[in-house]
């Protein structure tokens, strides 16, 4: 029997070099179906993970309290009611009532347009300011590599002391100078540098560390109107505790905002992974379009790789004849026709393959996080095995039914 296998790989081989053009039209298109497979799956599924790294180091027991879309319309851009946005006296009372979390942390996005100076060096006017409290580093995922979080006294008296992220500090302290305690101008005015993040790199374009934290007490008496937006986070030390209490703080927050029982909720309250999970769900509907598209392309290969095979049953009929005439079984024939589809199938799947882990690789570059598709080379090996029976077994039963004394006389 496995004399037989090598044999029939043999001849397989040797007829498809016979029928170069056709071969390598037929493997290419089964290639691009298995690249559509490969490929396009693998991409979501490196998105999946940079997702998922971008928010776990939130961790799975955070929530956070914000104002509903002031513009009277939500993420999904339908008309809602609008809210007067939540008010740093509502964070403060919330914060001072709520005992259902570890840690509380009320911040404030200052601005996205800010430009920071230390002598003669300065960066782009795109640095994103955050104030928050002493615990905003906690609530928020981010590090100290260097120097002091932000006090509590910080923020009583307003202190003009700023936390750089990393991209700002390499832009304006360009000899490695170490940046603690030096003063730099946001804007005109002198902030005392007191610590710098850690690097969290880029995030789908985005950088994480071209940013600075300002104390909430100095961005309430310095930048704060009555449209600034403060929001609340909450941490739970047990994640088994999460779901409790984040039922408390909205019950709690109603009251606060002076939501009637039965009114629609006038703030939102979100877990840390929930926008994680509402932009991975996006990924199904790009896999179902993978799926479509590897379906036409296969199904196109499919019918490619019949067509192959009966032209080879008819180029091939005397050759047939002879073998049968010469004690081959229809068995014997069967298979060897079988194995030329199988043969084809797979050279169509390792070129599909290569070309779907090009395309892996670059998405892994792109999102800055890359997860061999160990599972979708697998399963395009099955599909390509699949696909070659399916569109040889009629070309290969033909074969094997052919008359041997017919098959002879065949010209």
């Amino acid at each position: 029997m496995r004399k037989d296998f090598f044999e029939n790989i043999r001849i397989a081989w040797r007829s498809l070099r016979g029928q170069k053009l056709r071969t390598v039209l037929t493997v290419l298109i089964i290639g691009l179906g298995i690249m559509a497979l490969v490929g396009i799956f693998a991409a979501t599924d490196n998105f999946k993970q940079k997702i998922i790294q971008e928010f776990s180091f939130m961790g799975a027991n955070t929530y956070t309290i914000q104002s509903v879309n002031s513009d009277g319309k939500n993420r999904a851009g339908k008309s809602i009611r609008r809210f007067e946005r939540i008010s740093y006296q509502e964070t403060q009372e919330f914060k001072k009532r709520f005992e259902y979390g570890d840690v509380i942390s009320i911040s404030a996005f200052q601005n996205g347009i800010a430009t920071f100076k230390y002598k003669s060096e300065k960066t782009n006017p795109n640095v994103r300011v955050v104030a928050g409290d002493e615990n905003y580093l906690n609530s928020s995922g981010y590090k100290l590599s260097k120097g002091r979080n932000i006090s509590i006294a910080d923020n009583l008296i307003g202190s003009r002391v700023v936390i750089l992220g990393n991209d700002v500090v390499k832009k304006i302290f360009i000899n490695n100078e170490n940046p603690i305690n030096k003063f730099v101008l946001l804007g005109t005015e002198k902030y005392k540098v007191i610590g710098v993040l850690e690097p969290k790199g880029n995030s789908f374009g985005f950088s994480g560390d071209n940013m600075a934290i300002m104390p909430l007490g100095t961005y309430k008496l310095n930048y704060a109107t009555q449209t600034s937006w403060y929001s609340i986070s909450v941490v739970v030390d047990d994640p088994q505790q999460l779901q409790d209490s984040f039922e408390k703080a909205t019950g709690m927050f109603r009251i606060i905002r002076g939501d009637r029982p039965g009114d629609e909720q006038s703030f939102r309250v979100n877990k840390s992974d929930s926008i994680a999970n509402d932009v991975i769900k996006i990924t199904s509907v790009i896999r179902i379009v993978a799926i479509f598209i590897a379906i036409i392309t296969l199904f196109g290969a499919g019918i490619g790789l019949m067509n192959i095979m009966l032209v080879s049953v008819s180029e091939r009929t005397r050759e047939i004849g002879l073998r049968k005439s010469v004690g081959a079984t229809n068995k014997k024939i069967l298979n060897q026709f079988l194995f030329e589809s199988v043969v084809i199938g797979q050279l169509g799947g390792l070129v599909g393959i290569i070309l779907g882990l090009g395309l892996a690789a670059l998405s892994g570059a792109f999102f800055g996080a890359f997860v061999f598709p160990w599972p979708w080379i697998i399963v395009a090996i099955i599909v390509c095995v699949i696909v070659a029976i399916l569109s040889g077994i009629y070309p290969a039963r033909k074969a094997a039914k052919l008359d041997p004394i017919e098959s002879l006389r065949h010209e």
